[in-house]
Order: C-alpha cells, then sequence, then structure tokens
C-alpha cells in the first residue's frame, strides 16, 4: 500500500509539472490558434541551458531560472519573429509544418551538440529525501510542483485581474467585438 501511494504521490508532484508545460500550449493556441509542435522542445532547450549554467557556473540549476527565463524569452520571441508570425494568415497547416520542422531541427541540433548521454545537476541538499510517514518526497520534485503551482495562480490572476489579460480573453472569444471596444488585437495575439 506505501508503494501506490508512494507512486501517486510522486505522479502529482510530476504532473504539476507538466501542467506547466500544458498551461503554456494551451494559452498559445487558445489566443493564436497555434499548435506548437516545438513546445516541448523550448522546455528540453531550458534545460540543457539550465545544466550548462549548473555545469560551467556552478550555480544551482533553480539559481540558474535568473538566466534561462530571459533567454527563453528572447528565444521565443525570436522564433515568433521569424517563424511564427509571417505564417499566422496562412493556411493553418503552414504553422504546423513550420513549428514541426522547428521541433525536428531543435532536437536533432541537441543529438549533435550535446549526444545522447545522460546529463544530470546535483541534487539539492544533498540529494536528501523529504519523508513524511511512509513516503519519500525528492526536494526537485517538491520544489518544481510548488513553483508549477504558484505560476499557475500568477497566471490565472493576471488573465482575470489585468487589462492585458481581460484583453487577451475577450480577444480569444470574439476578435471583432475586441477590435470595436478599442482594445489592439494584434497586440493581443503576439
Amino acid at each position: 500500500m506505501a508503494a501506490i501511494a508512494q507512486l501517486l504521490v510522486s505522479g502529482v508532484m510530476l504532473g504539476g509539472i507538466y501542467a506547466i508545460m500544458s498551461i503554456g500550449l494551451t494559452l498559445i493556441f487558445g489566443v493564436l490558434k497555434i499548435v506548437n509542435f516545438a513546445h516541448g522542445e523550448f522546455l528540453m532547450l531550458a534545460m540543457y541551458v539550465a545544466w550548462a549554467i549548473a555545469s560551467l557556473a556552478g550555480v544551482n540549476a533553480y539559481a540558474a531560472m535568473i538566466v534561462v527565463i530571459p533567454v527563453l524569452f528572447g528565444f521565443g520571441m525570436l522564433v515568433y519573429l521569424l517563424i511564427i508570425r509571417s505564417a499566422v494568415d496562412k493556411p493553418h497547416l503552414i504553422v504546423v509544418f513550420a513549428t514541426m520542422g522547428l521541433s525536428i531541427v531543435m532536437q536533432n541540433l541537441a543529438l549533435v551538440l550535446m549526444t545522447a548521454d545522460l546529463r544530470d545537476v546535483p541534487p539539492l541538499f544533498g540529494g536528501a529525501p523529504i519523508r513524511i510517514g511512509p513516503l519519500y518526497l525528492r526536494v526537485e520534485l517538491v520544489l518544481g510542483f510548488l513553483i508549477s503551482v504558484v505560476v499557475t495562480l500568477a497566471l490565472m490572476a493576471f488573465m482575470k485581474r489585468s487589462y492585458l489579460g481581460k484583453a487577451i480573453r475577450a480577444t480569444v472569444q470574439d476578435r471583432d467585438a475586441a477590435m470595436l471596444m478599442g482594445i489592439n488585437v494584434p497586440a493581443c495575439s503576439c
């Protein structure tokens, strides 16, 4: 019975990290109507950048977020400006093929540059798990889960309470009505 409880708790913790990825994918699809097949590769790139910072600079992988987030934001903007923006007004399959091609390119570049060898960062606190009764929780999973919960709640508050969040929701519901209400629709959908 303890093994099942351990699997359930670990699964929920890992599921929180997957939920953040799916929220990003859903937000992109909901606003831009784009299926981004390279979404997972963006996460792969973030992990490799965090690994490189942790390995080369000796910084904790979580502290590397200070660098990883702006770098990946810039990379995402670059991908949008060079690939996605020109394909948004074209038939749907062009965006699908563009993001699928980007996915293949990113996977193969990672394979060539990083090889298929396992890359790992040192565990937090020496790898000692948190013990709650019969359950053992990895600090990395707990931290990842807590970060995903905080980011999800912050995104929900942003979408419900900020002007930009309300403008994005209005644009998703009805682009024409949003334009008639004075919302800069191209700014909300890029």
